[in-house]
């Protein structure tokens, strides 16, 4: 048996790294920056096909229809440029669907990026997305089974 204490084994320094030990210039796996990256890495594909506007739904890619939440970044962007006309045109949920996405995709981005954890199993943000999922189901399906809202969105 070795004659090293229990603390002495907790310090050592062979026991803190490890075989790929990790270069000074990269932050730690768990840093906000690390979180950061990993986030515009993710979303840098979404991006990139947006800005050379390519759809980027794989509803309406595959199926050649609209899908439930179509319209709704067209939408977005009407609101944010003021026109609520235009954006209640596109889907009439925006008013509701707009402002709500916006508040839960920034408080999980902000939350996981800080903390590394978000709080989007918690009843209340759940349940908004949950209805705001099931409120555009129900408008997708008037529009393209009775023609309601002015029919199903152009792609």
């Amino acid at each position: 048996m070795s004659s090293q204490t229990s603390a002495e084994i907790a310090v050592a320094p062979h026991a803190l790294k490890s075989a790929g030990a990790r270069r000074a210039w990269m932050p730690a796996p768990t840093s906000p920056l690390r979180r950061c990256a990993r986030l515009a890495i993710g979303l840098s594909p979404f991006v990139i096909a947006s800005a050379l506007h390519l759809p980027i739904c794989v509803w309406a890619i595959v199926l050649r229809e609209p899908c439930p939440g179509c319209g709704m970044t067209r939408a977005a962007i009407a609101l944010a440029h003021l026109d609520v006309d235009a954006a209640l045109a596109l889907n009439p949920l925006a008013l509701a669907v707009v402002p709500a996405s916006l508040w839960l995709v920034t408080e999980a981005v902000v939350l996981y990026v800080l903390r590394g954890r978000t709080k989007l199993g918690e009843p209340l943000r759940r349940n908004v997305g949950l209805s705001l999922c099931f409120a555009l189901a129900v408008v997708w399906a008037l529009r393209k089974v009775l023609g309601a809202f002015g029919g199903p969105v152009p792609l």
